[in-house]
């Protein structure tokens, strides 16, 4: 019997720029055995937040890094992408950009 096999994702991104991520955070988890840790949803109330984020980086195999000048100015994405670094996981950085 060959049982479900999970691949794990991890999305490090800043809260401004939720809206432009989640059609591409849509389409990845339409694939089978996707997982997608997207904090604006996975995140519940009482859950100590700096536990869950390192806990899912952690199990990541990989770890999306959504670059925009929001997210370099944020201390949250930068002690996420440090982490990752220090669980040499596979960071994968994507590039935001705005188009007038």
């Amino acid at each position: 019997m060959i049982q479900d096999q999970r691949f794990n994702i991890f999305a490090s991104y800043c809260t401004k720029d939720s809206d432009k991520i989640r059609p591409i955070l849509d389409y990845l988890s339409q694939i089978q055995g996707v997982k997608i840790f997207f904090a604006e949803e996975d995140l519940q109330p009482g859950d100590i937040i700096s536990d869950r984020i390192i806990e899912n980086i952690i199990t990541a195999d990989i770890f999306l890094a959504f670059y925009s000048e929001s997210a370099l100015m944020s201390s949250y994405v930068q002690q996420e992408i440090g982490a990752a670094r220090s669980h040499k996981k596979i960071i994968i950085p994507l590039l935001l950009y705005i188009t007038s």
